[in-house]
């Protein structure tokens, strides 16, 4: 992991949920079937870029992509 959970939430300007933090600590992300649904959740350093790249903040003020 390239990125700090403080770095994280500095580029954010919020703190991450305590579960999916907690998720991040112990999987590193995922990615694979959950029934019949593929289902991606990123590590920690993918939400920075994703949620930037996405401009998910700026569409949904307040909000975190995660996957």
């Amino acid at each position: 992991m390239n990125f700090s959970f403080k770095e994280l939430e500095a580029t954010l300007g919020f703190q991450l949920p305590a579960d999916y933090a907690g998720f991040l600590r112990t999987f590193h992300g995922f990615e694979g079937q959950i029934v019949k649904e593929h289902v991606v959740l990123w590590d920690l350093g993918e939400p920075e870029s994703a949620n930037l790249g996405y401009a998910i903040q700026k569409n949904i003020p307040g909000s975190l992509g995660i996957g």
